[in-house]
């Protein structure tokens, strides 16, 4: 200093070597100090980040779980309550949920806390920091929307900036005091010695020896330190030479794609599998930049993420995306990247590690196709978990059950979901026994036993298939039948129906049999006691009512013989409502509609003209106090949809009758029996209930269709539907007279297995003029003709005992007498010599019961016809 006298001792302490070192030592223990301090500080902060994050993220993840049911039920009011329960934390300023449409369905925010030291905090952790968690199944990664807040680190930084404070000037004032000390004691204690060493180490490169009489000190067990170190960081290098060497081996040999990619997104290293998946050659592929090779569906999120990478919001991100490979196609891959960089705190490049997803995304096409098809199925489907809760129902099963909304998210149980049914009366089986049905139903869920029917209170009936899968879950199938169940009962009903009328046609053939003998012995009777006699007039009224009871027995079952003709029904309707008009009451009004250019059809007429009379006489009964009956005709047509529908109707073109009345109507419980034999709602001796009955028979045994449409009070219409005929009117026949015309010396054969009708038939020809043989078998029947050709009728019943029917017989007795003219009797003619109603184009019939006059006149007709 200027003016200041030389002090030799101070100087001397100042040119030497230990007053700089202990300078020198002073100052970096100053430095030391305040590094220490800095570091602690930075330490502290490290700690400090760490400590917030896993704060928050920890707060994340105790809402995770409520957030995650709120974004997947889209429960708005859950969300709230999820965001409002992370408000309470005072440093969180902003808080939101969004669903997977990027819909926010909650948020809370405030503003953020303002001070002195806020610039400091913005500085050193940032303005704000942001924390987010996708709300996805672990299992599936479903993504069903995001939970995020904003924290204000000024009010976390706080404490820290002033703690920090408080470390930095005690830290200071701490390492002066020990540089201090450090600089008084430097010189003596460490400076020479160290001074010595640092030759000793300069002279012996790597091991160094311990300088005598410093074994056992800190001078020794530097040298033996610095020995160590030199052997470790010898080992350290080879160390690091092998390390490197693996890690090239992993990142090539690695069984997912490993890429290093340059902010810019350039290629800088790939590895093998990498290229592989990419189809590219390793120099190819490093030509190139991630988004050359980018799906454009994913680019554009792709780079949003990489820029907020480089922005220093967050470390990595994964997501998925597609790739386009060399030869154009694409595919998924599950992308994890993470920004590296330099001391500097500026981005250097990424790391990407890439997975190829596509047979999983397959897996979840396939999926979400499997999910289609079932939603478009018209079964209901449901699969419910081990736990009996609901996983999935299909569309179907939504729809079915909409009166019950509460049961379909999924969580709800089976039994909550058949309570809920119960609640609201839809189980109709169950009322007034819903406990008991709940605990059925429960077991028979638990434990499958099969499909079982169940009906709804709307009237449909559910097939209910119910499996158990190995897991524990049940797949429930439940399939509409309702459709189904109305053709089970148009099929027991048909099925009732023919087995009544097999039973009436077996009554019906020995009816017949009796009422032959009846009504021929009656006019037998009148040759000895007259013509006048009341009490045979009576028998022959009570046969002949019998007769006609046997007739609509036979038409019910469609056993009678038909006699169809070829005819134009606007013809016969004007004949019946003349008819009517002169039978029914004054004051029930008849008109008859007649359809132009209506088609011909092939029916026998009188037994339409017996069908429209008995309708007729039906409505009259209907109409007690008057009325109007209409009887109409059109021509119609049956399509497959309505034949499907209906149980033995074929579709095609029709003549349909229709017979209307103003009456008082059906019910339904009524209307479904009516075309049943002996059903009648009228009173005992009022009715035989034969009538819609034969009506009913008639129309299916010509090949036709009948129904029925009525309502209480509405009145009631039948349509009778014949089948359309292309061909012309038949020709008109003369009635057939009521003479009896005798014999002209001609023999027959009678064969009848009933002794008494074969007795009256015998006696009846007998009387007629007719040498008669007979017999009561077809084999019988041979063996009385012997070798005799004389005969020139064979009267026959169609059914025979023995094998040999009256068909075979007629055959076998033509083969043998070549000419012979044939004439069948029967009530009942089963197959033999009609055909679906229809007689056989080359068979007379004669229907039992007849009277002489019928037989007389039957047995002339065959007799006077050509031969074929």
């Amino acid at each position: 200093m200027a003016g200041r006298p030389d002090i030799p001792w101070i100087s001397q302490v100042s040119r030497s070597l230990s007053f700089k070192q202990a300078r020198v030592a002073v100052i970096i223990a100053l430095i030391l100090g305040m590094g220490f301090s800095i570091f602690q500080i930075a330490a502290d902060l490290r700690n400090e980040r760490q400590r917030i994050d896993i704060t928050f993220e920890q707060s994340l993840k105790a809402f995770e779980e409520s957030a995650f049911r709120a974004a997947y039920g889209l429960d708005e009011d859950l969300a709230q309550t999820v965001v409002r329960g992370l408000f309470q934390q005072t440093a969180i300023f902003e808080a939101e949920i969004v669903d997977n449409f990027g819909d926010r369905m909650a948020m809370e925010n405030r503003p953020q806390r303002q001070g002195a030291l806020k610039w400091l905090a913005d500085e050193i952790f940032g303005e704000a920091k942001t924390y987010a968690i996708p709300l996805q199944v672990k299992e599936t990664k479903l993504h069903m929307g995001s939970l995020r807040i904003r924290v204000d680190t000024y009010i976390i930084a706080e404490t820290y900036l002033q703690r920090s404070g408080l470390i930095l000037i005690f830290g200071i004032l701490r390492n002066l005091f020990l540089a201090i000390i450090l600089a008084a004691l430097f010189h003596s204690m460490l400076t020479r010695p160290l001074r010595k060493l640092s030759e000793l180490i300069k002279t012996n490169r790597g091991v160094v020896q311990v300088p005598p009489g410093h074994e056992d000190d800190e001078l020794g067990d530097l040298v033996r330190t610095h020995n160590d170190l030199s052997l470790q960081r010898s080992e350290a290098e080879e160390a690091l030479r092998a390390s490197e060497k693996r890690f090239r081996a992993t990142f090539e040999q690695a069984a997912v794609g490993i890429a290093h990619v340059a902010v810019d997104g350039a290629w800088l290293r790939v590895n093998q599998r990498l290229c592989e998946m990419l189809g590219y050659a390793e120099e190819e592929l490093l030509a190139l930049r991630f988004q050359d090779i980018t799906g454009q569906e994913t680019l554009a999120a792709d780079v949003d993420r990489t820029k907020r990478l480089l922005r220093g919001e967050g470390k990595t991100y994964s997501a998925e995306k597609c790739y386009i490979r060399k030869d154009g196609s694409l595919i998924w891959v599950n992308l994890t990247t993470a920004l590296i960089r330099d001391s500097d705190d500026k981005p250097s490049y990424f790391v990407s590690v890439i997975e190829d997803i596509m047979e999983r995304k397959q897996a979840e096409e396939n999926s979400r196709n499997l999910i289609t098809a079932i939603d478009a199925m018209n079964e209901c489907v449901t699969y419910y978990d081990a736990d009996d809760k609901l996983i999935f129902s299909n569309k179907r099963h939504q729809v079915f059950n909409s009166a019950v909304p509460e049961t379909l998210a999924p969580g709800s149980t089976f039994e909550v979901h058949m309570k809920g049914l119960l609640a609201r009366g839809l189980v109709p089986n169950a009322h007034g026994r819903e406990d008991e049905w709940l605990r059925e139903r429960l077991d028979r869920h638990r434990n499958p036993e099969g499909p079982f029917e169940l009906l709804r209170q709307d009237g449909i009936w559910m097939l209910v298939n119910e499996q158990r899968l190995p897991e524990g879950g049940i797949i429930t199938l439940a399939t509409d039948i309702s459709e189904r169940k109305v053709v089970e009962g148009q099929l027991r009903q048909a099925q009732k129906m023919e087995a009544v009328g097999q039973l009436t046609a077996g009554v019906a053939h020995d009816f017949n049999n009796m009422l032959a003998v009846i009504s021929g012995n009656a006019e037998l009777l009148e040759d000895e006691l007259g013509k006048d006699n009341l009490r045979l007039a009576t028998v022959h009224r009570a046969t002949e009512r019998a007769a006609e009871l046997i007739q609509r027995l036979l038409a019910f079952s469609r056993r009678q013989v038909l006699m169809p003709e070829i005819i134009h029904a606007n013809r016969l309707i004007v004949e019946v409502t003349g008819l009517l008009r002169h039978t029914l009451e004054e004051d029930i009004d008849i008109q008859a509609v007649a359809a132009v250019g209506l088609w011909n059809c092939e029916v026998d007429p009188a037994q339409l003209e017996n069908a429209l009379v008995n309708l007729a006489l039906n409505a009259r009964d209907a109409m007690p106090d008057g009325g109007k009956l209409t009887i109409e005709t059109v021509n119609a047509r049956l399509d497959d949809d309505y034949a499907a529908a209906q149980a033995d109707v074929n579709r095609g073109q029709y003549v349909m009758l229709t017979v209307t009345d103003t009456g008082i109507g059906m019910p339904p419980e009524v209307r479904e029996h009516v075309f049943e034999p002996f059903f009648t709602t009228k009173a005992v001796g009022d009715g035989s209930g034969l009538g819609l009955s034969m009506v009913y028979g008639f129309v299916k045994q010509s090949g036709g269709h009948v129904t029925i449409y009525s309502e209480q009070g509405e009145g009631t219409t039948i349509k009778i539907y014949l089948p359309r005929s292309d061909r012309k009117l038949a020709a008109e026949q003369k009635p057939a007279t009521a003479e009896a015309p005798a014999a002209r010396g001609e023999t027959v054969l009678v064969v009848e297995d009933d002794p008494e009708v074969r007795t009256l038939a015998v006696a009846l020809l007998s009387n007629l003029g007719y040498q008669i043989m007979e017999a009561a078998t077809g084999a019988a029947a041979l063996e009385v003709l012997g070798t005799t050709t004389g005969v020139n009728l064979l009267l026959t019943d169609v059914v025979l005992p023995g094998g040999m029917n009256g068909r075979e017989l007629a055959t076998e007795i033509e083969r043998r007498i070549p000419g012979i003219k044939v004439l069948y009797m029967s009530g009942y003619t089963e197959n033999a010599i009609a055909h679906h109603g229809r007689l056989d184009a080359d068979a007379k019939l004669l229907q039992k019961p007849f009277r002489r006059a019928d037989l007389a006149q039957a047995v002339r007709r065959v007799l006077d016809s050509p031969s074929a």
